[in-house]
């Protein structure tokens, strides 16, 4: 965030609520941490700007404006945070002197170890490669399916295993292709405040150059692969 904004913003809140989706722990809001960049710590008012501005995004918690995002997380068991640890960068281009840049070298050393002593959020990925035919029998594909155990901390260290779901598809074929087809199919949107999000799920079909028993070539059509997701 930068250091002058005291309120999460609307893409921030869409981000968060896609990660509480994501990862499904009560204790959600101990992975989360704050970094402020543009601090100029060497403002005289430096210090009487940063003791404004900590502990904002808590108390915003409390207020009407975000009784939805409150609602959001209370209908998902995720534990309302009472403090999250802050860090403060500045611009390193914004002064020459070699003291702004050993500052941002000593804070940014603060936020990996914070890194480092946070609990993960899972236990484990794993991915299980199902080698199959397309729907003419000609080309082999290869599905990529990725299971997720995670680790609720909060719960006795609880393990919950997702349901297996296929990350992407690809096609194995020796023949050089022709052409590509690509497709984005809507999948899912989200508004807040104007802001519209869409989620594509992407797809592509590959033409391809094989011989035929001519001695000629024809164009063969391969399957429908799924490619991943993605927002816009």
């Amino acid at each position: 965030m930068k250091f002058q904004d005291k309120r999460l913003t609307a893409s921030t809140i869409n981000s968060l609520k896609i990660f509480m989706q994501c990862f499904p722990t009560k204790d959600f809001w101990k992975h989360v941490f704050i970094v402020r960049t543009f601090a100029d710590y060497k403002s005289r008012s430096f210090d009487d700007d940063k003791a404004n501005i900590k502990g904002t995004v808590v108390k915003s918690f409390q207020e009407t404006s975000f009784k939805e995002l409150k609602t959001f997380m209370e209908d998902r068991n995720i534990t309302i945070p009472t403090e999250l640890d802050e860090f403060y960068v500045d611009n390193p281009k914004k002064f020459e002197g070699a003291s702004n840049f050993d500052y941002n070298n000593n804070e940014i050393k603060n936020i990996f170890n914070k890194i480092r002593n946070t609990p993960t959020m899972f236990k484990d990925v794993k991915k299980q490669d199902k080698e199959i035919m397309n729907d003419s029998g000609v080309f082999p594909t290869l599905q990529t399916w990725r299971t997720i155990i995670y680790i609720c901390h909060g719960n006795d260290n609880k393990e919950i295993t997702s349901s297996p779901f296929l990350t992407k598809e690809e096609e194995k074929c020796p023949y050089p292709v022709e052409d590509r087809i690509k497709e984005k199919v809507v999948v899912e949107t989200e508004s807040n405040c104007g802001d519209v999000s869409i989620k594509y799920d992407d797809y592509e079909t590959c033409i391809y150059r094989v011989p035929d028993n001519s001695n000629g070539y024809k164009s063969v059509k391969g399957k429908r692969c799924y490619k991943g997701s993605h927002w816009e």
